[in-house]
């Protein structure tokens, strides 16, 4: 059986430091980091690690960070470019994060003792909840809106007072960008 990872291995207050010592020396300087890392390991009564296991676990908080980096680009460039009108926004978090569960599953980095399976379950039913949620809002929305512009429509067909109908359209076209 191969060895556990430096992850899984490192106490949490120790894996915090790591992690936030890595982010502040732009994942470089591996040696001294490890020879710090391996100081607080001895003080804990920890086992020492090697400069590569430390350069290993770099690469992959670094890659975490991208990913989330990149991400937070493909959100932002989704609500403003998608406008969220059908709960696009929401549908990607939902798969986001069951991907990142999924992630953390398969990951060797990680001790499965320390995932609470349970709480990831709930976040993601709650998820599910409320991207269920906000769709039903948005079709009795569109239902209640449909309804008033099928309204206006007979009054303007009818030559009572109301909108004529190029206003009508251009209502329509303001709603649903079509004409």
């Amino acid at each position: 059986m191969a060895p556990r990872g430096l992850a899984s291995r490192l106490p949490s207050e120790v894996r915090a430091w790591l992690e936030a010592e890595l982010v502040r020396r732009g994942f470089s300087d591996y040696s001294s980091i490890a020879d710090e890392l391996n100081r607080r390991l001895a003080e804990a009564g920890e086992p020492e690690t090697s400069r590569a296991s430390v350069h290993r676990f770099g690469q992959t908080v670094e890659e975490r960070i991208e990913a989330l980096r990149r991400t937070t680009e493909i959100a932002q460039t989704l609500a403003r470019e998608a406008g969220d009108d059908e709960g696009v926004m929401n549908d990607a978090l939902v798969r986001l994060t069951q991907q990142r569960i999924f992630d953390v599953m398969l990951s060797l980095e990680v001790d499965p003792e320390d995932v609470d399976l349970a709480t990831l379950g709930r976040t993601v039913a709650q998820l599910t909840r409320a991207s269920v949620d906000q769709k039903k809002h948005q079709l009795e929305t569109r239902k209640k809106l449909e309804e008033k512009l099928a309204k206006l429509d007979e009054e303007a067909k009818g030559g009572g007072k109301g909108l004529d109908a190029e206003t009508l359209r251009r209502v329509r076209e303001a709603f649903y960008g079509v004409v």
